[in-house]
Protein backbone atom coordinates (compact mmCIF):
# COMPACT_ATOMS: atom_id res chain seq x y z
CA UNK A 1 0.00 0.00 0.00
CA UNK A 2 3.13 2.38 0.66
CA UNK A 3 4.37 1.64 -2.85
CA UNK A 4 1.51 2.39 -3.91
CA UNK A 5 0.57 5.52 -2.76
CA UNK A 6 4.30 6.75 -2.44
CA UNK A 7 4.15 10.70 -1.35
CA UNK A 8 0.74 10.87 -2.32
CA UNK A 9 -1.68 11.25 0.52
CA UNK A 10 -4.12 8.69 1.40
CA UNK A 11 -7.50 10.64 0.70
CA UNK A 12 -10.26 7.49 2.34
CA UNK A 13 -10.37 6.78 6.31
CA UNK A 14 -9.59 3.03 4.92
CA UNK A 15 -6.57 4.56 2.99
CA UNK A 16 -5.06 6.46 5.72
CA UNK A 17 -5.82 3.13 8.28
CA UNK A 18 -3.84 0.65 5.75
CA UNK A 19 -1.30 3.46 4.78
CA UNK A 20 -0.67 3.66 8.86
CA UNK A 21 -0.25 0.05 9.65
CA UNK A 22 2.04 -0.40 6.56
CA UNK A 23 4.03 2.08 8.74
CA UNK A 24 3.98 0.89 11.91
CA UNK A 25 5.12 -2.63 10.71
CA UNK A 26 7.99 -1.08 9.60
CA UNK A 27 8.70 0.76 12.52
CA UNK A 28 8.24 4.13 10.95
CA UNK A 29 7.10 6.99 13.64
CA UNK A 30 5.01 8.68 10.86
CA UNK A 31 2.47 5.68 11.87
CA UNK A 32 2.25 6.92 15.65
CA UNK A 33 1.33 10.79 14.29
CA UNK A 34 -1.55 9.18 11.80
CA UNK A 35 -3.01 6.83 15.10
CA UNK A 36 -3.00 10.21 16.95
CA UNK A 37 -4.92 11.79 13.75
CA UNK A 38 -7.25 8.96 13.95
CA UNK A 39 -7.56 8.69 17.89
CA UNK A 40 -11.08 11.21 18.17
CA UNK A 41 -13.18 9.02 15.02
CA UNK A 42 -11.14 5.72 15.21
CA UNK A 43 -9.80 5.25 18.52
CA UNK A 44 -9.31 1.38 18.24
CA UNK A 45 -7.85 1.67 14.96
CA UNK A 46 -5.54 3.73 16.58
CA UNK A 47 -4.70 1.56 19.62
CA UNK A 48 -3.99 -1.17 17.21
CA UNK A 49 -1.39 1.10 14.81
CA UNK A 50 0.22 1.88 18.13
CA UNK A 51 0.77 -1.50 19.15
CA UNK A 52 1.90 -2.79 15.45
CA UNK A 53 4.54 0.19 16.06
CA UNK A 54 5.85 -0.77 19.31
CA UNK A 55 6.45 -4.15 18.63
CA UNK A 56 8.32 -3.41 15.87
CA UNK A 57 10.47 -0.90 17.30
CA UNK A 58 10.69 -3.03 20.62
CA UNK A 59 9.12 -1.53 22.92
CA UNK A 60 7.26 -3.98 25.52
CA UNK A 61 5.75 -1.80 27.66
CA UNK A 62 3.75 0.90 25.41
CA UNK A 63 2.65 -2.48 23.24
CA UNK A 64 0.99 -3.87 26.06
CA UNK A 65 -0.14 -0.68 26.84
CA UNK A 66 -1.68 -0.24 23.43
CA UNK A 67 -2.89 -3.89 23.21
CA UNK A 68 -5.08 -3.87 26.21
CA UNK A 69 -6.69 -0.96 25.34
CA UNK A 70 -7.46 -1.83 21.70
CA UNK A 71 -9.00 -5.04 23.73
CA UNK A 72 -10.93 -2.86 25.85
CA UNK A 73 -12.40 -0.61 23.10
CA UNK A 74 -13.78 -3.65 21.06
CA UNK A 75 -15.36 -5.39 24.32
CA UNK A 76 -17.68 -2.15 24.34
CA UNK A 77 -18.76 -1.95 20.92
CA UNK A 78 -17.08 -4.04 17.83
CA UNK A 79 -16.58 -1.28 15.39
CA UNK A 80 -12.94 -1.32 13.83
CA UNK A 81 -11.67 -1.86 10.10
CA UNK A 82 -11.71 -6.00 10.08
CA UNK A 83 -8.15 -6.40 8.40
CA UNK A 84 -6.17 -4.45 11.24
CA UNK A 85 -8.08 -5.85 14.10
CA UNK A 86 -7.15 -9.37 12.40
CA UNK A 87 -3.53 -8.30 11.99
CA UNK A 88 -3.29 -6.85 15.59
CA UNK A 89 -4.44 -10.27 17.25
CA UNK A 90 -2.20 -12.51 14.63
CA UNK A 91 0.96 -10.29 15.93
CA UNK A 92 -0.41 -10.68 19.41
CA UNK A 93 -0.29 -14.49 19.32
CA UNK A 94 2.83 -14.40 17.84
CA UNK A 95 4.59 -11.99 19.89
CA UNK A 96 3.58 -14.09 22.55
CA UNK A 97 5.24 -16.91 21.60
CA UNK A 98 8.18 -15.03 20.46
CA UNK A 99 8.52 -13.72 23.77
CA UNK A 100 7.31 -15.88 26.56
CA UNK A 101 7.99 -12.80 29.41
CA UNK A 102 5.11 -11.13 27.67
CA UNK A 103 2.94 -14.04 27.22
CA UNK A 104 0.89 -13.72 30.41
CA UNK A 105 0.08 -9.87 29.37
CA UNK A 106 -1.35 -11.15 26.18
CA UNK A 107 -3.22 -13.61 27.12
CA UNK A 108 -4.68 -11.54 29.86
CA UNK A 109 -5.49 -8.85 27.13
CA UNK A 110 -7.04 -11.26 24.87
CA UNK A 111 -8.71 -13.46 27.12
CA UNK A 112 -12.37 -12.48 27.15
CA UNK A 113 -14.93 -11.75 23.66
CA UNK A 114 -14.97 -8.79 22.26
CA UNK A 115 -19.03 -7.33 22.25
CA UNK A 116 -20.99 -9.13 19.94
CA UNK A 117 -18.31 -11.80 19.21
CA UNK A 118 -16.46 -9.79 16.90
CA UNK A 119 -13.95 -11.76 15.17
CA UNK A 120 -14.41 -14.62 18.35
CA UNK A 121 -12.86 -17.92 16.16
CA UNK A 122 -10.18 -15.59 14.82
CA UNK A 123 -9.76 -14.20 18.98
CA UNK A 124 -9.83 -18.03 20.18
CA UNK A 125 -7.74 -19.30 17.57
CA UNK A 126 -5.14 -16.36 18.40
CA UNK A 127 -5.09 -17.32 21.97
CA UNK A 128 -4.32 -21.18 21.38
CA UNK A 129 -1.74 -20.50 18.97
CA UNK A 130 0.31 -18.58 21.96
CA UNK A 131 0.38 -21.24 23.73
CA UNK A 132 1.23 -24.56 21.48
CA UNK A 133 3.69 -26.51 21.49
CA UNK A 134 5.21 -24.49 24.34
CA UNK A 135 4.88 -26.54 27.43
CA UNK A 136 2.06 -23.99 28.81
CA UNK A 137 -0.96 -26.36 30.36
CA UNK A 138 -2.95 -23.10 29.67
CA UNK A 139 -3.34 -24.65 26.48
CA UNK A 140 -5.69 -27.54 26.99
CA UNK A 141 -8.24 -24.26 28.36
CA UNK A 142 -7.64 -22.47 25.31
CA UNK A 143 -8.90 -25.33 23.22
CA UNK A 144 -11.28 -26.21 26.10
CA UNK A 145 -13.50 -23.14 24.10
CA UNK A 146 -14.08 -25.04 20.80
CA UNK A 147 -15.68 -28.27 22.81
CA UNK A 148 -18.02 -29.31 21.68
CA UNK A 149 -18.16 -28.71 17.92
CA UNK A 150 -14.44 -28.20 17.11
CA UNK A 151 -12.96 -27.51 13.89
CA UNK A 152 -12.97 -30.34 11.67
CA UNK A 153 -9.83 -30.56 9.73
CA UNK A 154 -6.81 -32.46 9.68
CA UNK A 155 -4.76 -30.01 11.79
CA UNK A 156 -6.36 -28.88 14.42
CA UNK A 157 -7.62 -32.18 15.28
CA UNK A 158 -3.97 -33.51 15.45
CA UNK A 159 -2.76 -30.37 17.65
CA UNK A 160 -5.88 -30.75 19.75
CA UNK A 161 -5.03 -34.69 20.28
CA UNK A 162 -1.44 -34.26 20.87
CA UNK A 163 -1.79 -31.45 23.10
CA UNK A 164 -4.57 -33.01 25.22
CA UNK A 165 -1.96 -35.76 25.74
CA UNK A 166 0.07 -33.93 26.69
CA UNK A 167 -1.67 -32.63 29.56
CA UNK A 168 -3.75 -35.37 30.23
CA UNK A 169 -6.99 -33.16 30.03
CA UNK A 170 -9.94 -35.43 30.20
CA UNK A 171 -11.19 -35.33 26.33
CA UNK A 172 -8.06 -37.23 25.26
CA UNK A 173 -9.96 -40.07 24.40
CA UNK A 174 -12.47 -38.54 22.77
CA UNK A 175 -9.31 -36.12 20.63
CA UNK A 176 -8.13 -39.01 19.38
CA UNK A 177 -11.07 -41.31 18.95
CA UNK A 178 -12.00 -37.68 16.55
CA UNK A 179 -8.97 -37.74 14.54
CA UNK A 180 -8.60 -41.00 13.79
CA UNK A 181 -12.54 -40.74 12.40
CA UNK A 182 -11.27 -37.61 10.41
CA UNK A 183 -8.31 -39.95 9.35
CA UNK A 184 -10.58 -43.12 8.21
CA UNK A 185 -13.03 -40.72 6.65
CA UNK A 186 -10.20 -38.74 4.70
CA UNK A 187 -9.22 -38.59 1.26
CA UNK A 188 -6.86 -40.43 -0.34
CA UNK A 189 -4.36 -37.97 -0.62
CA UNK A 190 -5.11 -36.72 3.31
CA UNK A 191 -4.10 -40.20 4.67
CA UNK A 192 -0.58 -40.85 6.45
CA UNK A 193 1.72 -42.06 4.06
CA UNK A 194 -0.05 -40.92 0.92
CA UNK A 195 2.62 -39.24 -0.61
CA UNK A 196 4.88 -42.79 -0.23
CA UNK A 197 2.19 -44.66 -1.99
CA UNK A 198 1.50 -42.77 -4.97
Amino acid sequence: AQELWGSQPARTLRGRIMLAECLAHRGDAAAGTMASALEASNPAEADGIRWLLAVAQGHPGPALTSLQAFSRRLRDEPWAFQLLAARVLKTAGEEARRRPELRDAIHAALSQPFAANYLEDYRRGCVTHMFVDTGDPRVANALEVFEPHVPWNRGFLTMRAREYGRTGHRLEKQAVDDLAEFLYDAEPSEKPGASLVR
